[in-house]
């Protein structure tokens, strides 16, 4: 009970929708909150502040306050590290079942300085990590079991990152309307059944015979009873296995 009550919260609170087309990562798409270890950074902080005002440290409030706006300004570089970045969906291949599908992403990086330390992750908790250089395309295969046959969607994913430090944990939604086919699975040592049908390198054809006078017409009835997968009428088709297409009828005038 306590998982539904927090997936309709986080649903609630994010409002997740399927988008299509390229993606641009602005502000209201980007959360930040600290991590453990920034957490626990500040707890340090806060008793070292109480130490500098206890024994009225001058050189403690400078260490203290610069151990601080080394965080603050971690927490601007984790923010900037996913601010503008444009994503879009690619082509998928099909797979078979058992296999891995590669859902293709395309990262943009209009800035000046490069993305580092990104990572993607479904809820499957299958990742990707990679970076971004600096005005450049960067293209990403998320990694997706194909477990069984049909239309496999990729899903929500998370975008984060915690660079430069870790002291803070920035992510982004993405939920694009992308999908790939799975086929069954081919059974291992197994030959193909033999095939029946003629062969479309099995026939051959002969000029249809006529006299002068009737040879115009005898072209056309070629050209209007011939078919890519059955022989012409009237026309002369041989075949060397198929005795039904052996005859052969000589136009008189």
């Amino acid at each position: 009970m306590l998982t539904a009550l927090k997936t309709r919260f986080f649903t609630w609170l994010f409002r997740p929708k399927i988008e299509r087309g390229t993606v641009t990562l602005t502000q209201r798409r980007i959360f930040i909150l600290p991590t453990r270890q920034g957490l626990a950074l500040a707890f340090v902080l806060v008793l070292m502040l109480l130490g500098d005002i206890n024994y009225n440290l001058s050189l403690g409030y400078v260490l203290t306050f610069l151990l601080a706006t080394m965080a603050l300004m971690s927490m601007l570089h984790a923010f900037r590290n996913l601010a503008h970045l444009e994503i879009r969906a690619g082509h998928t291949d099909a797979v078979f079942s058992g296999g891995t599908a590669q859902f293709v992403l395309h990262f943009h990086n209009h800035g000046k300085l490069p993305r580092y330390q990104l990572c993607l992750r479904d809820n499957n908790s299958n990742t990707a990590r990679f970076n971004v250089p600096a005005r450049q395309d960067s293209e990403v295969a998320f990694p997706v079991p194909a477990v069984q046959r049909g239309w496999l969607a990729l899903g929500k994913l998370t975008l984060h990152t915690e660079f430069p430090l870790g002291l803070f944990h920035a992510w982004s939604y993405l939920h694009f309307d992308t999908r790939c086919l799975v086929y069954p699975k081919p059974m291992a040592g197994v030959p193909l059944p033999s095939g029946t049908a003629p062969d479309a390198t099995m026939w051959r054809a002969t000029p249809c015979r006529a006299s002068p006078g009737k040879r115009s017409h005898a072209d056309r009835a070629c050209r209007s009873n011939s078919s890519p997968h059955r022989p012409a009428k009237n026309c002369g088709w041989t075949s060397p296995t198929h005795p039904i297409a052996t005859t052969k009828t000589n136009w008189h005038a």
